[in-house]
């Protein structure tokens, strides 16, 4: 068996695997970004630039640390998250910049067992280091709420890993 370990079969993997780590089921521990994904950010760098409109404030940070500050606690609060994947990754590869979008929809439960569902378009930029990782600098995601039957179907019909 082949893989395909193109830069653009790489960062479409690691798109995936992104959206699978905000995962929760019930039980869970709090909700640690720092330990689910920190890893698929730039850390060091200061051009970092992520939007995603979940966050009622719709802030535009400058930091993966600013961004698992707004976000965990409200993974967190959740009884579970589940995510399906509506459209795989596009990828397109220049040099040492990738550039990515895929459609997901989520399936949120909160504490008192209300569903919320949503489709989000998720755009990012992924940038390979001096260390040949490919790491997020940009992230933008642009999320509606659809029927929580349209979620509930999305979780038993689309990929889910």
């Amino acid at each position: 068996m082949t893989t395909d370990d193109t830069p653009a079969a790489v960062v479409a993997a690691l798109q995936r695997r992104w959206i699978f780590e905000w995962d929760r089921r019930e039980g869970d521990p709090a909700f640690d970004f720092e330990a689910n994904l920190a890893g698929y950010y730039d850390l060091d760098s200061d051009d970092v630039i992520l939007f995603d409109d979940f966050d009622p404030q719709r802030r535009v940070l400058r930091s993966a640390s600013e961004y698992g500050k707004v976000f965990a606690p409200a993974f967190t609060q959740l009884r579970t998250a589940e995510h399906a994947i509506e459209r795989a990754p596009d990828v397109i590869v220049s040099g040492d910049l990738a550039a990515t979008q895929m459609v997901f929809i989520a399936r949120l439960t909160a504490a008192d067992g209300s569903i919320m569902g949503t489709r989000a378009i998720n755009s990012q930029i992924w940038r390979s280091g001096d260390d040949g990782r490919w790491r997020i600098v940009r992230d933008h995601t642009s999320v509606e709420q659809i029927p929580a039957g349209e979620a509930e179907h999305a979780m038993r019909t689309l990929p889910r890993s």
